[in-house]
Protein backbone atom coordinates (compact mmCIF):
# COMPACT_ATOMS: atom_id res chain seq x y z
CA UNK A 1 0.00 0.00 0.00
CA UNK A 2 1.35 3.31 -1.11
CA UNK A 3 0.31 6.91 0.23
CA UNK A 4 1.40 10.05 -2.64
CA UNK A 5 2.02 13.46 -1.81
CA UNK A 6 2.01 15.78 -4.30
CA UNK A 7 3.82 19.51 -3.84
CA UNK A 8 2.38 22.68 -5.80
CA UNK A 9 4.33 25.30 -4.94
CA UNK A 10 2.56 28.07 -6.64
CA UNK A 11 0.75 31.09 -4.91
CA UNK A 12 -0.97 34.04 -5.74
CA UNK A 13 0.62 35.52 -2.96
CA UNK A 14 3.39 34.66 -0.71
CA UNK A 15 1.85 34.26 2.88
CA UNK A 16 4.74 35.46 5.20
CA UNK A 17 4.36 32.54 7.83
CA UNK A 18 4.75 29.79 5.52
CA UNK A 19 7.97 27.66 5.36
CA UNK A 20 6.87 25.31 2.90
CA UNK A 21 8.17 25.54 -0.19
CA UNK A 22 6.59 28.02 -2.75
CA UNK A 23 6.69 30.67 -5.53
CA UNK A 24 4.60 33.14 -6.91
CA UNK A 25 2.11 31.85 -9.37
CA UNK A 26 4.46 32.09 -13.09
CA UNK A 27 2.30 30.32 -15.98
CA UNK A 28 5.13 29.15 -18.03
CA UNK A 29 6.77 27.22 -14.92
CA UNK A 30 3.74 25.58 -13.56
CA UNK A 31 3.53 24.45 -17.51
CA UNK A 32 7.28 22.95 -16.92
CA UNK A 33 6.39 21.67 -13.55
CA UNK A 34 3.82 19.84 -14.87
CA UNK A 35 5.75 18.23 -17.71
CA UNK A 36 8.29 16.79 -15.24
CA UNK A 37 6.23 15.72 -12.72
CA UNK A 38 4.49 13.75 -15.79
CA UNK A 39 7.72 12.49 -16.71
CA UNK A 40 8.64 11.31 -13.33
CA UNK A 41 5.46 9.27 -12.90
CA UNK A 42 5.93 7.49 -16.10
CA UNK A 43 9.61 6.94 -15.44
CA UNK A 44 9.19 5.89 -11.38
CA UNK A 45 5.81 4.60 -10.82
CA UNK A 46 5.25 1.01 -11.43
CA UNK A 47 0.83 0.77 -11.45
CA UNK A 48 1.20 -0.08 -7.62
CA UNK A 49 -1.68 0.18 -5.97
CA UNK A 50 -2.43 3.50 -4.05
CA UNK A 51 -4.35 3.96 -1.08
CA UNK A 52 -3.84 7.90 -0.61
CA UNK A 53 -3.35 10.45 -2.69
CA UNK A 54 -2.78 14.24 -0.90
CA UNK A 55 -1.80 16.90 -3.32
CA UNK A 56 -0.61 20.13 -1.18
CA UNK A 57 1.16 23.02 -1.30
CA UNK A 58 2.01 26.05 -1.84
CA UNK A 59 -1.48 26.47 -3.07
CA UNK A 60 -3.07 23.48 -5.57
CA UNK A 61 -6.14 25.81 -5.86
CA UNK A 62 -4.58 28.80 -7.44
CA UNK A 63 -3.49 27.22 -10.70
CA UNK A 64 -6.44 27.68 -13.80
CA UNK A 65 -8.87 25.10 -14.47
CA UNK A 66 -7.23 23.90 -17.45
CA UNK A 67 -3.72 23.40 -15.34
CA UNK A 68 -5.65 21.55 -12.57
CA UNK A 69 -7.08 19.55 -15.42
CA UNK A 70 -3.75 18.88 -16.51
CA UNK A 71 -2.28 17.75 -13.05
CA UNK A 72 -5.58 15.78 -12.37
CA UNK A 73 -5.17 13.99 -15.24
CA UNK A 74 -1.44 12.73 -15.14
CA UNK A 75 -2.55 12.15 -11.39
CA UNK A 76 -5.42 9.95 -13.05
CA UNK A 77 -2.68 7.40 -14.50
CA UNK A 78 -1.95 6.32 -10.90
CA UNK A 79 -3.99 3.11 -9.97
CA UNK A 80 -6.21 3.78 -6.94
CA UNK A 81 -6.96 1.22 -4.23
CA UNK A 82 -10.90 0.47 -4.05
CA UNK A 83 -11.28 2.24 -0.48
CA UNK A 84 -9.02 5.30 -1.34
CA UNK A 85 -8.92 8.95 -0.21
CA UNK A 86 -7.18 11.97 -2.18
CA UNK A 87 -7.76 14.78 -1.11
CA UNK A 88 -6.30 18.34 -2.70
CA UNK A 89 -6.08 21.81 -0.50
CA UNK A 90 -7.59 24.88 -1.56
CA UNK A 91 -7.30 28.35 -0.11
CA UNK A 92 -11.02 28.74 0.59
CA UNK A 93 -11.67 31.51 -1.55
CA UNK A 94 -10.53 30.07 -4.75
CA UNK A 95 -13.26 27.58 -4.43
CA UNK A 96 -16.24 27.35 -6.96
CA UNK A 97 -18.54 25.41 -9.14
CA UNK A 98 -16.12 24.78 -11.88
CA UNK A 99 -13.44 23.55 -9.54
CA UNK A 100 -16.11 21.25 -7.36
CA UNK A 101 -17.04 19.30 -10.71
CA UNK A 102 -13.85 19.14 -11.77
CA UNK A 103 -12.45 17.21 -8.49
CA UNK A 104 -15.49 15.45 -8.51
CA UNK A 105 -14.87 13.82 -12.07
CA UNK A 106 -11.19 12.16 -10.99
CA UNK A 107 -12.37 11.44 -7.95
CA UNK A 108 -11.34 13.56 -5.10
CA UNK A 109 -13.15 13.00 -2.00
CA UNK A 110 -11.35 14.91 0.27
CA UNK A 111 -10.95 18.66 0.22
CA UNK A 112 -8.33 20.91 2.69
CA UNK A 113 -8.97 24.78 3.07
CA UNK A 114 -7.16 26.68 4.56
CA UNK A 115 -8.98 28.75 6.35
CA UNK A 116 -5.97 29.70 9.09
CA UNK A 117 -7.77 31.85 11.30
CA UNK A 118 -11.51 33.15 12.01
CA UNK A 119 -10.19 36.21 13.89
CA UNK A 120 -10.39 39.16 11.16
CA UNK A 121 -7.54 41.18 13.06
CA UNK A 122 -5.39 37.88 13.05
CA UNK A 123 -6.26 37.43 9.21
CA UNK A 124 -4.97 40.32 8.61
CA UNK A 125 -1.72 40.26 10.08
CA UNK A 126 -1.66 36.84 7.89
CA UNK A 127 -2.44 38.77 5.02
CA UNK A 128 -5.73 36.55 4.51
CA UNK A 129 -7.93 38.27 2.03
CA UNK A 130 -11.04 35.51 3.04
CA UNK A 131 -14.27 36.42 5.43
CA UNK A 132 -16.03 34.51 7.94
CA UNK A 133 -19.21 34.57 4.96
CA UNK A 134 -16.76 33.38 2.57
CA UNK A 135 -15.97 30.57 4.50
CA UNK A 136 -18.84 28.98 5.45
CA UNK A 137 -20.34 29.92 2.06
CA UNK A 138 -17.88 27.95 0.62
CA UNK A 139 -18.19 25.06 2.97
CA UNK A 140 -22.11 24.93 2.39
CA UNK A 141 -21.19 25.01 -1.53
CA UNK A 142 -18.97 22.31 -1.57
CA UNK A 143 -21.35 20.23 1.13
CA UNK A 144 -23.63 20.85 -1.09
CA UNK A 145 -21.79 19.23 -4.34
CA UNK A 146 -21.38 15.86 -1.93
CA UNK A 147 -17.89 17.11 -0.38
CA UNK A 148 -18.80 15.50 3.24
CA UNK A 149 -14.78 14.64 3.82
CA UNK A 150 -13.47 18.07 4.77
CA UNK A 151 -10.65 19.49 6.90
CA UNK A 152 -9.27 22.94 7.85
CA UNK A 153 -5.77 24.40 8.37
CA UNK A 154 -5.64 26.59 11.45
CA UNK A 155 -2.76 28.20 12.53
CA UNK A 156 -2.78 27.53 16.44
CA UNK A 157 -0.05 29.79 17.23
CA UNK A 158 -1.86 32.31 16.02
CA UNK A 159 -5.19 31.37 17.65
CA UNK A 160 -3.60 30.35 21.10
CA UNK A 161 -3.30 33.86 22.47
CA UNK A 162 -5.14 33.13 25.65
CA UNK A 163 -6.96 29.71 26.68
CA UNK A 164 -10.80 31.64 26.04
CA UNK A 165 -9.43 32.18 22.96
CA UNK A 166 -8.79 29.29 21.70
CA UNK A 167 -11.78 27.64 23.26
CA UNK A 168 -14.06 30.59 21.77
CA UNK A 169 -12.24 29.24 18.25
CA UNK A 170 -13.30 25.93 18.18
CA UNK A 171 -16.48 26.07 20.10
CA UNK A 172 -17.28 28.65 16.93
CA UNK A 173 -16.20 26.34 14.13
CA UNK A 174 -18.10 23.62 15.54
CA UNK A 175 -20.87 25.36 15.92
CA UNK A 176 -20.83 26.43 12.53
CA UNK A 177 -20.05 22.99 11.37
CA UNK A 178 -22.83 21.37 12.87
CA UNK A 179 -25.51 23.95 11.81
CA UNK A 180 -24.55 23.37 8.43
CA UNK A 181 -25.07 19.36 8.96
CA UNK A 182 -28.40 20.51 9.64
CA UNK A 183 -29.20 21.86 5.93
Amino acid sequence: MLSVYIHIPFCRSICTYCDFCKMLYNEKYVDNYLDCLEKEIKERYHNEPIKTIYIGGGTPSSLTIKELERLLSIIDTLNLEDNYEYTIECNIEDINIDKINLFISYGINRISFGVESFDKSIQSILGRKHDEDTIFDNIYLTKKYSFHKLSFIILLTFVITSLPVFLLTFSFIFGKLISLNKH
